[in-house]
């Protein structure tokens, strides 16, 4: 399984985001192979904005992302 984010904030001078904020995007359907998802967010500071989305590894049983690297997943085939 995996979480989509977007990750949103000021853009600095050197074009990377600052005071960022992380919200989980959600699915809200598929066309085909693809999964779309999609969040809303209210900008609430003016100036310019910038943001990336990111995939991550994600389960329930796991509770901090970095422990996923150890984790030994069966291979089922």
């Amino acid at each position: 399984e995996v979480r989509v984010q977007a990750l949103v904030g000021t853009v600095g001078p050197n074009r990377d985001l600052q005071e960022c904020s992380l919200q989980d995007m959600v699915e809200t359907g598929k066309e085909g192979d693809t999964t779309i998802f999609e969040v809303t967010m209210l900008c609430q500071h003016p100036g310019h904005r910038g943001y990336v989305c990111r995939v991550v590894p994600f389960h329930e049983d796991v509770k901090v992302a970095t422990e996923l690297p150890v984790v030994s997943w069966q291979n089922v085939n």
